[in-house]
This record gives C-alpha cells, sequence and structure tokens, in this order.
C-alpha cells in the first residue's frame, strides 16, 4: 500500500492506498483505481440496488417503491443519468484541484494535480481510469 495525503487549510488527512497501475508521466500512482472504485463505481452500484429495491433504509423505501415501476429504458436512463451526474462531478472535482492551492493529495510524497496536465481528464480515452478500473463502462 501507498501512503496518500491530503492537506486542507493546515490539515492533513492520509489515506493507504493499494498500489496499482496509474501513470502520470512515466510514474506509477494508485489515485486513478482508488476514485474510481470508491466513487464512481459504488455510486452507481447504489444506483443499481435502488432499482433493485435492496435498501432498507425508511429514507430510501419510499424513492425505491417510486422507481419501482420503472420500465426497462427507463431504468437504463436512470443508470446513465447517474453515471453521467457521477462523471460531472468527479471531473469538476478533479478540475478544481487543478485550479486552487488550497488543497493537496500527495501520492508517494508526490502532489498528483502538479504532475498531470490535466487531472480531470485522465479518467477519459480508451486508456483512462474507467476504462482500466471501472466496472461499469456504459
Amino acid at each position: 500500500k501507498i501512503k496518500s495525503k491530503m492537506e486542507f487549510r493546515g490539515a492533513m488527512l492520509e489515506l493507504a492506498i493499494p498500489k496499482t497501475e496509474f501513470q502520470i508521466r512515466g510514474k506509477n500512482f494508485g489515485f486513478g483505481k482508488f476514485i474510481v472504485e470508491n466513487l464512481r463505481d459504488k455510486g452507481i452500484d447504489f444506483a443499481e440496488d435502488l432499482l433493485k429495491g435492496h435498501w432498507k433504509a425508511p429514507e430510501l423505501i419510499e424513492m425505491q417503491n417510486e422507481i419501482a415501476n420503472f420500465n426497462s429504458s427507463q431504468k437504463t436512463v436512470f443508470i446513465k443519468a447517474i453515471t453521467a451526474t457521477i462523471d460531472g462531478a468527479m471531473h469538476d472535482f478533479l478540475f478544481a484541484l487543478q485550479e486552487i492551492n488550497d488543497i493537496k493529495i500527495l501520492v508517494d510524497g508526490q502532489n498528483i494535480v502538479e504532475l498531470s496536465d490535466g487531472i480531470h481528464g485522465e479518467a477519459y480515452s480508451d486508456e483512462g481510469w474507467f476504462a482500466k478500473y471501472s466496472n461499469h463502462n456504459l
């Protein structure tokens, strides 16, 4: 595992991220796999479980009951909308990291935002994070 540190206004958060193949300028990092598996895929899995009526939490049961009557086409559009929302939020979050200097994500002691020529674009393309690490390639 590699240690990842995130600094925000003087407070330091530290994460242990399994080593994996994510490269910026030829150097391997685990951040891409970590964010795809723990943000994107978990969000999409949550939405799919809503469609299946999986959740027992009272605040989710009403929503599940409302979407239980969706036909196949509506269910597909629902998952596509959730995926686009998560992907857009990830893009905007990563873009914001690039634009501000108050937050730094360090992996193996290196600021991954500074190593990338556009961290917000690392997820896209046939060789990007989504293609490599996601269980949901729509």
